[in-house]
């Protein structure tokens, strides 16, 4: 565990504050981009992970999408992946999905 090269990690910032949240993927950033360690995390947050993350993989069953996060947040993924009608709104860089129904 000296000098990982893979971390995997499943809702780590649940229950966190905004501060700290942002602080934690600064510090994985870090571990990245330094270290070169490979991070595989799970979210449902996919807004603020699009932030952090260079590549984005959606499943719902199965996966629906994979690439860059921007791109997710353009297609129909977000509908796929709630399984009812979604809209994304963009505004200054920033998302939010509204699940409708």
């Amino acid at each position: 565990m000296q000098e990982p090269e893979l971390l995997l990690l499943d809702e780590p910032t649940a229950a966190v504050d905004a501060a700290a949240e942002s602080d934690f993927y600064e510090f994985l950033r870090r571990l990245n981009r330094e270290h070169g360690v490979t991070i595989a995390l799970i979210s449902h947050d996919i807004d603020t992970l699009s932030a952090h993350v260079t590549k984005l993989a959606c499943l719902n069953r199965r996966l629906l999408f994979c690439g860059p996060p921007q791109e997710c947040l353009k297609s129909d993924t977000l509908e796929q992946l709630f399984e009812r009608q979604s809209k994304t709104l963009l505004h200054h860089g920033h998302s939010w999905s509204i699940r409708e129904g």
